[in-house]
């Protein structure tokens, strides 16, 4: 009777930890990426593991290829950069969606926007609207650092005409900046309702929300599916829609406070 007992009882330890495997196996991510013109060096992986918690991850290079693994059980949006100096635009840093299963990655130095992801329908579904929002980027892409440039511009000892000039140069650049970005919001919003299962979505949202009244929020966030609802950054834009649902409708989203990866402030305003 006591040896049946011992059995059962290492039978049933036994299928603990199958499943226990099992559940680790279906949430485990890897992934293995090639870095065109570096060989060496180390680069960083910052994204939400399954338990929420911030981490980053960091390894060598070697050869110009690199590994990742980690355990998410959701599209989890991440970051991906070389550890360098780093400038304001780096070429070096991209933003992806892992999932679990296995992943794979190209990135070319200094053009890491472009890179070439597989194994993440999140991920393919982002491209696309990269793709789709390319040649406004580029527009985007050539204002900011003639804006950049005019801002720069020392004009204490000029005469009245060239500030003005100068003005009227950095107003038209800064209105053809918002005619870009106004177009690119419409390619966004197009993107979410065409694509309500996209988990995408409440990442790609939150730059918006804040100058959204409350009704378009939630009609974007009613549009979305149980699952997209669900993750990480959809659970972030209902937590912006409960804190608002206190205020008048037609009201712009309340300002949102929460915590980066690196659990520092995030506040939505900084968007």
């Amino acid at each position: 009777m006591t040896k049946r007992i011992i059995l059962l009882l290492i039978a049933c330890i036994s299928n603990t930890m199958i499943h226990a495997q099992n559940d680790k196996a279906k949430d485990k991510f890897t992934l293995i990426g090639k870095i065109i013109g570096q060989s060496n060096g180390l680069i960083s992986l910052t994204y939400r593991n399954k338990n929420g918690e911030g981490i980053k991850d960091t390894v060598k290079l070697k050869n110009g290829v690199f590994l990742f693994t980690g355990l998410i059980n959701e599209p989890t949006h991440a970051t991906l950069y070389i550890i360098e100096k780093h400038v304001r635009n780096d070429p070096n840093i991209a933003d992806l969606f892992l999932e679990p299963g296995k992943l794979k990655g190209t990135f070319i130095k200094g053009d890491f926007i472009h890179a070439k992801i597989t194994g993440s329908q999140t991920e393919q579904e982002k491209e696309e609207l990269i793709n789709e929002k390319s040649p406004v980027l580029i527009n985007e892409n050539t204002v900011l650092p003639e804006l950049a440039k005019l801002n720069n511009v020392n004009i204490d000892s000029a005469d009245k005409i060239a500030k003005e000039n100068l003005q009227k140069k950095i107003t038209i650049a800064y209105h053809k900046l918002d005619s870009y970005r106004e177009d690119e919001k419409k390619i966004d919003y197009a993107f979410m309702l065409s694509h309500p299962n996209s988990c995408v979505n409440p990442y790609l949202i939150l730059p918006y929300a804040q100058k959204m009244t409350l009704d378009s929020l939630k009609m974007f966030y009613n549009k979305w599916s149980s699952n997209v609802q669900d993750t990480w950054y959809g659970r972030v834009v209902k937590n912006i829609i409960q804190k608002a649902e206190t205020n008048m409708v037609g009201k712009m989203a309340p300002d949102f406070k929460t915590k980066d990866l690196a659990d520092k402030d995030v506040v939505l305003s900084f968007f």
